[in-house]
């Protein structure tokens, strides 16, 4: 799943999980941003289009997902085991998680900038949520501004907003979904687009 930021992904993603739940599956939640190198390994620049490019580029460390979690589970179909990821609060490196996958369990895995290659192959089923510029200025005031201050704002504006239009624009994550959802109202989205039959 994926989605602009403060798009409703870990919301939704529980509230997924928490049904399949309910009908008795076995579902595992991996969060791409527990996967995001930590902050002080991104070399930023003062250049609003070398900030874009090192996040949009940097930002991530796919290779981590992929050699730790997707081949293995690929290649095996199970993983047990714990892995060392960042806190985003810190921005370092020591948190960490714990996956308890078997042949049977639904994996769910949500961020953004994740319909990209090298992931998109491991992807079986892919599920866009989409929300306005403005909805998510409105929500990053909402969640962020208390946590970090005004000034979090800049970086939506200098940093997440354009680096979403570039994941938009190159990446086209909305053509490629199988379902495209309007999550402006976290209660009753609406869906824009479907490849189901």
């Amino acid at each position: 799943m994926s989605g602009t930021y403060t798009s409703g992904k870990t919301l939704f993603s529980a509230g997924l999980a928490r049904y399949l739940q309910s009908q008795g599956k076995k579902v595992q939640i991996i969060h791409y941003d527990d996967f995001h190198h930590p902050f002080p390994a991104i070399q930023w620049t003062d250049g609003r289009d070398d900030e874009i490019n090192a996040f949009y580029n940097k930002a991530f460390d796919s290779g981590k997902l992929i050699n730790e979690v997707l081949i293995p589970l690929e290649e095996k179909g199970v993983l047990n085991k714990e892995i060392d990821c960042i806190d985003l609060g810190s921005g370092q490196q020591t948190k960490k998680i714990h996956l308890d996958i078997d042949v049977k369990t639904i994996v769910i895995l949500e961020g953004v900038l994740l319909f990209r290659a090298p992931i998109l192959p491991f992807l079986n089923y892919k599920i866009f949520l989409d929300i306005s510029d403005k909805e998510m200025l409105r929500r990053g005031t909402v969640r962020d501004v208390p946590k970090f201050g005004h000034s979090i704002l800049d970086l939506y504006r200098s940093r997440y907003i354009p680096v979403h239009h570039r994941y938009l624009e190159e990446d086209s994550p909305k053509a490629i979904s199988d379902i495209v959802l309007d999550n402006t109202h976290y209660d009753t989205p609406v869906m824009l687009s479907s490849e189901i039959q």
